[in-house]
């Protein structure tokens, strides 16, 4: 993601973070069931069902050849993260700052745990990466140094100033070795994230499936009366 993009959706998880917060100093128990509060519900849950898209399009190979032509797999990611925290936002907008049922505040808490351990490991996984690919070149051109040196110690005389390079190269190589090892664990553990995220957003599609039928079902009925 480019720097303006990772700004962008920087400022949108800040935002969401502060409409969660805001429910401390109001609520309004009727905006979620008035027109304006609805309009905010179905857009929520239409942005929210796109972020949805790219699991789809990653692991459906036939939906992947299908959409490959005309969208590349790095934007539906991009569009997963913004959908994915832009449609929670304006969920939060509809509720009203009203959690009192047990499906509006497991609904709310789920929403919130895929947001922010999306984003999380969306960008904690890309550093590290990037850490390990820069760690790797690293080690390949000391190991290659290394392999240079000796060449050089084995054929040469004066050995003392070459030997004390060698060294020094060899702790460095160890040091590179130790850090990259710690990327690596740390790469094991966000493998474990991806996991917990999908659980969550698994739990989110149920949740949301919940909380639709019944606002549907009880609002047909109140409409019937």
């Amino acid at each position: 993601m480019r720097e303006h993009e990772k700004v962008i959706a920087s400022a949108l998880l800040l935002l969401l973070l502060v409409a969660w917060f805001v429910f401390l100093v109001h609520e309004d128990p009727r905006f979620a069931g008035s027109p304006l509060g609805g309009l905010f519900g179905v857009l929520g849950l239409l942005v929210m069902l796109v972020a949805y898209l790219y699991p789809a399009v990653k692991r459906v190979a036939g939906l992947r050849r299908a959409v490959s032509k005309t969208m590349s797999l790095g934007t539906f990611l991009e569009l997963h993260v913004f959908a994915g925290i832009l449609g929670p936002l304006l969920g939060l907008v509809h509720s009203g700052h009203k959690f009192e049922s047990p499906t509006g505040i497991a609904l709310t808490a789920v929403m919130l745990g895929v947001v922010f351990s999306g984003f999380a490991g969306r960008y904690l996984f890309g550093v590290v990466s990037a850490d390990v690919r820069e760690k790797k070149a690293m080690l390949a051109a000391l190991e290659q140094e290394y392999h240079h040196l000796s060449l050089e110690v084995a054929g040469s005389a004066g050995r003392g100033g070459l030997l004390a390079r060698v060294s020094g190269v060899s702790e460095a190589i160890a040091d590179v070795e130790y850090a990259l090892a710690t990327d690596e664990r740390a790469r094991r553990l966000f493998a474990r994230w991806l996991a917990v995220h999908i659980a969550l957003s698994l739990a989110l599609l149920a949740l949301l499936g919940l909380h639709v039928f019944s606002s549907f079902y009880y609002g047909v009925r109140w409409l019937g009366g």
